[in-house]
């Protein structure tokens, strides 16, 4: 049982993208099973039972452990195992970085991703159609004041957001920041799109540098 690969349940349209990066980074040996979302296959009976919130992505361990949030099981993953150049992608609990990471990690988790939500999907929260404007408008305020604070981080000491060393939250940073990097707010955030574009040079990662582009044209077309 522990010889067999990871198990990613999601949707390429998801955050399950984002375990992709820290599976692929970390040299980890998956398979997929899509669970699409827009059909509601989330909400099944077959899917509860795997995770009873009823949220994508959920990741199955070569143990049979089943793993659910995002964050989680990417802090799990950089935590557990060491990536090709025997290199962690988490700081551990007595190193002198654990707090910063930990509360990068946070920063993203807690203000950046939920003010993505809103933006992708108003309806959501708007409470009417009328009150959509506001909705985005409001997200969109939130998601450039927290890239803000990274990029006064990264301009202060990067290359990456730990200074020298890449870590969990600095892919987590590129693959968000690709998401909006066609906005015209990003271009206040040269330090993050030098990131970004560094993050994405990474062997394992080149792969998944255009994945943003998609979940672009998806958003635009009101996917």
């Amino acid at each position: 049982m522990a010889n067999r690969p990871f198990l990613l349940y999601g949707h390429p349209d998801s955050r399950s993208k984002l375990v992709e990066h820290v599976l692929a980074e970390l040299a980890l040996d998956y398979e997929q099973q899509i669970i699409d979302f827009r059909n509601e296959e989330h909400r099944t009976p077959e899917f509860l039972a795997i995770n009873p919130a009823g949220w994508i992505p959920a990741l199955r361990c070569p143990d049979g452990t089943i793993l659910t949030e995002t964050a989680a099981i990417n802090l799990t993953l950089a935590e557990r195992y060491a990536a090709r150049a025997g290199q962690t992608l988490a700081p551990d609990a007595s190193h002198k970085e654990r707090p910063a990471f930990l509360m990068l990690l946070f920063h993203m988790t807690s203000m950046l991703e939920p003010a993505l939500k809103r933006l992708w999907y108003p309806s959501r929260y708007a409470g009417g159609s009328a009150n959509e404007a506001s909705v985005i408008a409001d997200a969109s305020r939130d998601i450039f004041s927290a890239f803000a604070l990274l990029e006064r981080r990264l301009h202060a000491g990067g290359p990456y957001l730990l200074g020298a060393r890449f870590t969990l939250v600095d892919i987590m940073l590129a693959y968000w920041f690709r998401c909006i990097a066609h906005m015209p707010q990003a271009a206040d955030l040269p330090h993050i799109r030098a990131s970004a574009d560094r993050v994405y040079a990474r062997p394992a990662l080149e792969r998944f540098s255009e994945d943003a582009a998609r979940m672009i044209e998806l958003w635009e077309a009101g996917a």
